[in-house]
């Protein structure tokens, strides 16, 4: 029910499942490192992660990209997360998103643009702040621009009437608004966590 609801183009075979599993098993690798180094979960978070597993597991730390020059800061910061809540928000979104873009792009394409969404928007939060960040919230910011564009572009291949396209388009930016508002919300409690680490 839920696939053929929220992503109808899902494919056990797709690279965006591949991408979700990835995650989860960095999810499930750090979340065991916790536990055996520091024996107890973060306690700010459901199922979260300790900070220093975090760090050592390659979340974005500009200065340590600057001054080591560990440019794996760029790409693995996108498979790490938080807390249990933060892997779900992130893996349902990018499954649902993920798919529809990846069935019109490629399989190939798919992985080239997750890629460069990775590295881009880390090496752009890297020069615009020194605050650590984990987490593949960058890139379903990136999935629903690339799915506004797309509709702005094909307008006029769009089934319906001008009427409907709009409610479409209005539809897009509100769910747009409502994703960030769900990502934003945890990213400043996690922002504020780190800020007293």
């Amino acid at each position: 029910m839920w696939k053929f609801t929220f992503c109808p183009r899902f494919q056990f075979c797709s690279a965006i499942f591949f991408i979700c599993l990835i995650e989860l098993a960095f999810f499930i690798a750090s979340l065991i490192h916790t536990c055996v180094t520091t024996g107890q979960l973060d306690p700010h978070f459901f199922l979260g992660i300790n900070i220093f597993t975090l760090q050592k597991f390659g979340m974005r730390m500009p200065w340590l990209i600057y001054e080591n020059g560990q440019v794996h800061r760029f790409i693995v910061p996108t498979f790490l997360h938080f807390g249990f809540s933060h892997i779900v928000i992130t893996t349902l979104l990018q499954l649902s998103l993920g798919t529809v873009i990846e069935s019109f792009m490629g399989t190939g394409r798919f992985i080239v643009y997750y890629t460069l969404v990775c590295i881009g928007s880390n090496i752009f939060g890297a020069l615009c702040s020194s605050k650590y960040a984990i987490g593949s919230d960058p890139v379903i910011f990136g999935f629903l621009a690339t799915l506004f564009s797309v509709m702005l572009v094909y307008w006029e291949r769009i089934p319906g009437t001008n009427c409907t396209k709009v409610c479409q388009t209005l539809m897009m930016v509100m769910v747009f608004i409502l994703v960030a508002m769900l990502l934003t919300t945890s990213a400043q409690q996690y922002s504020s966590y780190t800020s007293r680490v």
